[in-house]
């Protein structure tokens, strides 16, 4: 069954541009199978944070939404539509929207022949250096800035996670 996605929305320069349907959600799947721990508010991330092993995290349902529905990936699905899009991916920038998400990759791959395109959410995304106060304000200094899943900026005795990407596939 197809389910529809709706309307986005996506502004350039200071015109709201709208990428109506004609395309359906075709198939939603995580990559890979997981702890069953599934973060799907900031609260949550947190939580696993510092409290869980350091083990990969699944994204809830209104995270995925949240992403689906915002400007940026609006915008980089009609690049993709219209082949304007450069490379095999562009960013969201879920900071406003989803604190813990904040910056996140969505991967494109491109099946001409049957029509199809797979999003990869959150691609190579983690909860990881959640001190971003230190990293804006002791730029230079090596010991702030921003590794990933190794020790700078990871506060608390927290232990950072992985992300399970999730793959959208839409037919067109």
């Amino acid at each position: 069954a197809y389910t529809s996605v709706g309307t986005q929305r996506y502004y350039k320069g200071s015109t709201l541009h709208l990428v109506r349907e004609p395309y359906s959600l075709v198939t939603m799947r995580e990559n890979a199978s997981s702890s069953g721990v599934i973060i799907d508010n900031t609260a949550q991330a947190l939580s696993h944070y510092l409290f869980g092993d350091g083990s990969p995290a699944r994204i809830g349902p209104k995270t995925v939404s949240a992403m689906l529905h915002h400007p940026d990936f609006a915008l980089g699905h009609y690049q993709v539509m219209n082949y304007k899009l450069k490379k095999p991916y562009f960013y969201v920038d879920m900071t406003w929207t989803v604190f813990h998400i904040g910056d996140t990759k969505v991967s494109v791959s491109i099946d001409e022949k049957n029509r199809h395109i797979t999003y990869t959410l959150f691609d190579g995304d983690s909860f990881s250096d959640p001190d971003f106060v230190d990293e804006y304000f002791l730029k230079g200094n090596p010991y702030f800035e921003s590794d990933g899943l190794g020790p700078n900026l990871e506060r608390f005795g927290g232990t950072p996670y992985y992300y399970i990407p999730v793959n959208i596939t839409f037919s067109y």
